[in-house]
């Protein structure tokens, strides 16, 4: 899995640089998030970037990695998913361990807040 990390005040951010996250991604996906709480970040923004499409095996390792991160107090952010992937989301699970925001922006705003 092609992405860029960055650490910017306590916030990991990750861009993916995939078209398609697939289940072959699905360790990468992992490791990356799990090394936010690993290394003690206070939240992780995803930003899906270039994505325009996610297999469920991966969506569902991203909601259980989402809802582990909640158990340790930390956020995970979500930005620029596409519509149809959140739609996927939102119908597997009626509740939502991460925040949607439109760009980086809006979620370094909305860490800000909390």
């Amino acid at each position: 899995m092609q992405y860029i990390a960055e650490r910017e005040d306590g916030i990991l951010i990750i861009q993916l640089q995939e078209s398609v996250l697939n289940q072959q991604m699905t360790d990468d996906l992992r490791k990356v998030l799990f090394g936010g709480l690993r290394d003690n970040h206070r939240a992780t923004i995803l930003d899906f970037g270039d994505v325009t499409y996610a297999a469920s095996l991966p969506l569902s390792i991203l909601f259980a990695i989402g809802e582990q991160l909640r158990d340790y107090g930390r956020r995970l952010l979500l930005v620029g998913v596409p519509e149809i992937v959140r739609q996927a989301l939102q119908f597997q699970y009626s509740t939502q361990p991460f925040e949607y925001c439109s760009d980086r922006l809006e979620a370094l705003q909305a860490l800000q807040t909390v």
